[in-house]
């Protein structure tokens, strides 16, 4: 792929990405997917076509996540997309059971009460379940998550033993509920996430 110097590409103007996008839609048929390459290659640009140009089923989602700095704003943001697609509206039934038990609520509104920011990985299988459940196939493209979680990294109270938490809570939420064949993930980032962990592992564990 070559770099593109600047500039949002979608639909039509994304150009010579068909043997890429094939690759991982056939991938895409057994696992999940983990795309990474240096910045400035087009790697969101694919993302934006496949969303753009569905394939076998699946209603990709393209959330980008660079920006959040905890994992209820990750949350948060997920919901957000959801929403925004039309997906699951009015049908967060384990999220907002588990919204009702902490807040007392039944309306999902402020995501930062304290017992929330405790409880975030129950959050995140909650909502994770009502996709599951919602009768779509949802393929979810998480657009720079390396990045996201060495923002994790840094705040505190969270830090690194909070980010090796939050990324082996994907993995077991991948395993639990990917063989279900209703959603499938894409991470995706500039820097490898092998490398991330590999940090974390060396000098934070």
């Amino acid at each position: 792929m070559k770099p593109n110097p600047g500039g949002i590409l979608t639909g039509d103007a994304i150009i010579d990405r068909e043997q890429e996008i094939n690759s991982i839609w056939r991938a895409l048929q057994n696992q999940s997917v983990v795309l990474i390459s240096e910045r400035r290659v087009g790697k969101t640009s694919i993302l934006r076509k496949m969303e753009e140009n569905p394939r076998n089923g699946w209603l990709p989602i393209l959330y980008l996540i660079e920006g959040k700095k905890h994992p209820v704003e990750f949350i948060e943001g997920l919901y957000e997309e959801l929403v925004k697609n039309n997906l699951m509206k009015g049908k967060f039934h384990s999220l907002k059971k588990f919204y009702t038990k902490y807040v007392g609520g039944r309306k999902i509104g402020n995501w930062k009460f304290p017992v929330l920011m405790e409880n975030w990985k129950s959050l995140l299988e909650s909502m994770i379940q009502d996709i599951v459940n919602s009768g779509k196939r949802l393929l979810l493209m998480f657009d720079e998550l390396p990045l996201m979680i060495a923002k994790f990294i840094k705040v505190e109270g969270f830090g690194p033993l909070g980010s090796m938490e939050f990324l082996d809570t994907l993995r077991e939420l991948r395993n639990k509920y990917e063989g279900s064949k209703n959603i499938t993930f894409i991470f995706c980032g500039s820097i490898g996430i092998h490398l991330v962990i590999k940090d974390l592992k060396k000098n934070h564990a």
